[in-house]
């Protein structure tokens, strides 16, 4: 596996000079999103690293001071963000060790960084920038920390694709009377947390809002009740991204509220979705991974029914100034 050898390479270079001590995630968007349950699991789970996640240009103009010869960044672009690359540079040039992750070999931050992946290019969710990304995660635990559940998270990995596709399956149906569902919202409330707050960040910044021009609003559920709660009534639509695992209460906490007072909303249960076939050790992780074909079957939908092809933009890549 590439990332194993990615970080193998990385820890060798570092040896001499006290090793990595830090993880920065870099990104915009999309890209960043995908970076959060590698950022969520290392946060969990280390014992001796600092973890940092920053939108590449906040990178860029305010550079964390810890950031230096202990530090990996990992930078992700599919194609080749300006801002990403910036701060792919920035990094090295404060001694970091780099990873880029890109959707493709010529992507000109690859020349930046001491080490790169290119995912994408295929269905295979296994291959998309999440799991990647995840996965090095769970490499630098084993590799750094001795990590007593990695046979567990590579067997998971393994079964990404299956338990993927029988989530494709089940979903399907709903994905059709959702985008009929929901076509016309105002606006919709997407509420995620734990290992799925990149997951509905993602759905609401990219899904809705860049490719189907939608209003949404991204709730973290531990932060409901700390005021969006209050324009819960029987008209607002609602997502509601459920996980399995130790944060599962704080989820349970909001569908038992809005059950009661709401009216139009969905839930997205990784339970339903087949989170459950990883192994039990890790299966939290695999949370955003499990929903993910849920997501991405919504979209799909609306932009059908809504005539709004995924690919339709109104400034960007339109040689707009921004």
């Amino acid at each position: 596996m590439k990332t194993k050898t990615i970080i193998s390479n990385i820890l060798a270079r570092k040896e001499g000079e006290g090793g990595i001590t830090s993880v920065y995630f870099v990104a915009c968007g999309g890209s960043l999103a995908a970076m959060y349950p590698a950022k969520y699991l290392l946060e969990s789970e280390s014992k001796t690293l600092k973890v940092g996640y920053y939108t590449s240009n906040e990178f860029v103009y305010a550079t964390p001071k810890a950031c230096g010869k202990n530090s990996l960044v990992i930078c992700c672009t599919k194609g080749g963000t300006a801002e990403t690359i910036k701060a792919c540079q920035k990094a090295r040039e404060l001694g970091a060790a780099t990873v880029a992750v890109v959707g493709f070999e010529e992507n000109p931050m690859v020349k930046e960084a001491d080490e790169y992946i290119v995912f994408g290019g295929t269905a295979q969710m296994s291959k998309n920038n999440l799991a990647l990304v995840l996965m090095m995660a769970f490499e630098l635990l084993y590799q750094i920390e001795d990590y007593d559940k990695y046979e567990d998270a590579v067997a998971a990995y393994e079964k990404i694709e299956s338990v993927n596709a029988r989530g494709r399956e089940y979903f399907a149906p709903r994905a059709k009377k959702f985008a009929m569902e929901y076509k016309d919202e105002p606006v919709i409330y997407v509420m995620g947390g734990g290992p799925t707050d990149g997951m509905a960040y993602a759905f609401e910044i990219c899904s809705l809002i860049e490719t189907q021009w939608m209003h949404a609003v991204k709730i973290n559920t531990g932060e409901y009740f700390h005021g969006p709660f209050e324009t819960t009534d029987k008209n607002l639509a609602i997502v509601l991204l459920m996980n399995d695992g130790r944060t599962r209460p704080v989820d349970e906490r909001v569908m038992n509220f809005i059950q009661k007072y709401a009216e139009r909303y969905s839930i997205i249960d990784a339970k339903d979705m087949g989170v459950n076939l990883f192994p039990d050790s890790v299966s939290e992780f695999f949370n955003p991974i499990a929903i993910y074909p849920a997501l991405s079957q919504i979209v799909a939908e609306l932009a059908i029914i809504r005539q709004h092809d995924k690919t339709v933009r109104r400034y960007m890549w339109n040689h707009v100034e921004y």
